[in-house]
């Protein structure tokens, strides 16, 4: 993704599809979306990364609650597959 961005991640726009078999709150997922409090209308949101020119964000923020999933597993949904 840097390659991609290529130093213009302020102004280009990428996005990351992917099917990560993780819920948001698992390792992996974290490590792709950063720390907590720099998501979609939290008080982070308008601030530079210190040390990290990129951030991804993830977009199920935007997905209303009742279809916030995409898989069901033992009749709960889970939101597994994400889009960065």
């Amino acid at each position: 993704m840097d390659d991609l961005l290529a130093g213009a991640g302020r102004t280009r726009r990428l996005v990351l599809a992917g099917d990560l078999n993780d819920e948001a709150s698992a390792a992996t997922a974290q490590i792709l979306r950063g720390p907590p409090g720099s998501e979609f209308d939290t008080v982070g949101f308008d601030r530079e990364d210190v040390g990290d020119a990129h951030r991804l964000w993830n977009l199920a923020a935007r997905i209303p609650q009742k279809e916030r999933f995409s898989r069901v597993y033992r009749g709960r949904g889970e939101l597994i597959d994400h889009l960065l």
